[in-house]
């Protein structure tokens, strides 16, 4: 049995699908950009995989997918889908990966092993109603293991019914679209949701999603390569516009750094019924994406911090040191300081920091959550999605919710003793 990158996402085990790639993005990505600090040579090998579900619902779903087919294919099945991503084809070697076990519903002894903990031969750790206990070892580098450093960081200044809000592109192939179900041709229904896979012509992509009544739900395709970023329209209904010429459905463009498209009707419609895109190629704010770990920027890791951030003890988290701006936080692999999988209401990117002044002892932040579960202890003085100042004093909470206390943390060190 071969499943295709579309059989993946309209399998019956969205949930699955979701946490396997949160671990390996929270997990096994971060323990081996960590190790590259000591052994760039190196990258973290995955060897055996053992998946235990929390709960009685999930643990029937799991079941029927362990019996849907033998382990090389559901392996397969994992590398095509969930697991294939820039970030994880980079860092992690799944090569070596022969060994599949789903283990029965009560909890397993033993504690979590951190992400951080790269002399660690097993991790196990709960992601998304999911156990997984992988064991691993050290393997070199395969060739072209850093292919994604020659890709074009991609900013994207989206003005839609819901304002402006700025997407740090992390993926090869994008597609931005409106939000809802779509029906394929063999009869499956594509689910759109933000900030989520979706399949496009045998491929897996990342959907962005527009909130725009004129905006398609397959309205534009965006793929980065080694030469640039190329754009598509992908058949919508309203068309794509640059420069006030429609795009030929099926005819890729080369975009130009700062170039705009207008999805959905030309420039001259309102907002709520054209999404306005435009595409930041190289953009100095994102090019940290092709070559950092979570914490820290390989250009400045010998010079001192420009701040450090101090998570509540609460968390068991280590100090944060901040030593280029803007520094992006959240669950992806490629923020500047990852966030544990457990902390499950902090987005993948939740918060970025722009800028310090020593002076009057601030911070600017910039709120990149979807929710807005960003909270401030002295209240924000002003929007915290369009950025705003706060003291150094203050202590910041990222996926606070009824249900979470979320991830609190202040500021120290270096930055408080600075005169200029």
């Amino acid at each position: 049995m071969g499943l295709s990158a579309a059989d993946v996402v309209h399998s019956p085990w969205p949930d699955l699908y979701k946490a396997l790639r949160e671990h390996a993005q929270s997990e096994w990505v971060v323990r081996s950009q960590r190790h590259a600090d000591i052994n760039s040579d190196e990258r973290l090998a995955v060897t055996r995989l053992q998946i235990r579900a929390t709960s009685h619902v999930l643990d029937t779903q799991l079941q029927q997918w362990f019996a849907e087919s033998d382990v090389p294919h559901l392996i397969q099945w994992m590398a095509r889908g969930p697991l294939k991503t820039a970030a994880i084809e980079r860092w992690v070697v799944l090569d070596t990966l022969s060994s599949l076990d789903v283990l029965p519903l009560p909890q397993a002894e033993g504690q979590p092993v951190s992400p951080y903990d790269i002399a660690a031969t097993a991790s196990k750790s709960e992601t998304g109603g999911y156990e997984f206990v992988a064991e691993t070892r050290w393997v070199p580098k395969p060739a072209g293991a850093d292919n994604a450093q020659t890709l074009p960081p991609l900013e994207l200044q989206i003005h839609d019914a819901l304002g402006e809000r700025r997407i740090h592109v992390m993926q090869t192939l994008v597609v931005l679209g409106a939000e809802k179900t779509l029906k394929a041709p063999d009869g499956q229904k594509i689910r759109l949701i933000d900030q989520s896979p979706v399949p496009w012509q045998g491929e897996t992509a990342w959907f962005v999603a527009l909130a725009a009544q004129h905006v398609s739900g397959m309205h534009l395709v965006l793929r980065l390569h080694e030469h640039g970023v190329d754009c598509l329209d992908a058949g919508s209904t309203n068309g794509s516009y640059v420069n006030g010429k429609r795009l030929n459905p099926g005819n890729w463009h080369e975009v130009k750094h700062l170039e705009t498209v207008f999805l959905g009707g030309p420039e001259s419609d309102p907002r709520s019924h054209t999404a306005c895109v435009q595409l930041r190629v190289g953009h100095q704010a994102v090019a940290w994406v092709t070559d950092k770990t979570p914490l820290r920027t390989a250009a400045s890791e010998n010079m001192p911090p420009k701040l450090v951030l101090q998570p509540l003890e609460a968390s068991g988290m280590a100090f944060v040191p901040v030593h280029a701006l803007p520094f992006t936080i959240g669950r992806e692999a490629d923020c500047d300081w990852v966030i544990p999988a457990r902390f499950e209401m902090v987005s993948r990117q939740h918060l970025v920091i722009e800028a310090v002044d020593t002076a009057l002892q601030q911070v600017k932040l910039r709120d990149l959550s979807r929710q807005g579960l960003t909270e401030s202890r002295e209240g924000w003085r002003g929007s915290a999605a369009q950025g705003v100042w706060v003291s150094c004093a203050d202590t910041i909470t990222l996926g606070k919710s009824s249900r979470h206390p979320g991830l609190s943390f202040g500021f120290s060190g270096l930055f408080l003793t600075q005169t200029n």
